[in-house]
């Protein structure tokens, strides 16, 4: 990503969607907003459990330097399988 920001929401107004599990996300998550490898401007909102993860498994990846895939359906299929 050529921007990339990640911010630690403490208080949120509302509860949200985790983008690497798709649970219910109360109270304190990272914010991330950045600019893909295609362009495009994205943000997601994600648990810092969830995040933390996602670093590990992408860290041992193959792909890691050449990643295509969706990270959070990456994520949610790697999680599903153990």
């Amino acid at each position: 990503m050529s921007f990339y920001r990640e911010q630690i929401i403490s208080n949120p107004r509302k509860n949200y969607v985790c983008y690497a599990c798709g649970k219910i996300i109360i109270g304190k998550h990272l914010y991330i907003a950045g600019i893909s490898s295609i362009g495009d401007f994205c943000t997601m909102r994600i648990h810092i459990g969830c995040s933390e993860k996602a670093k590990e498994m992408c860290s041992v990846c193959e792909y890691s330097f050449d990643c295509q895939y969706d990270i959070g359906e990456c994520f949610r299929e790697k999680c599903n399988k153990r």
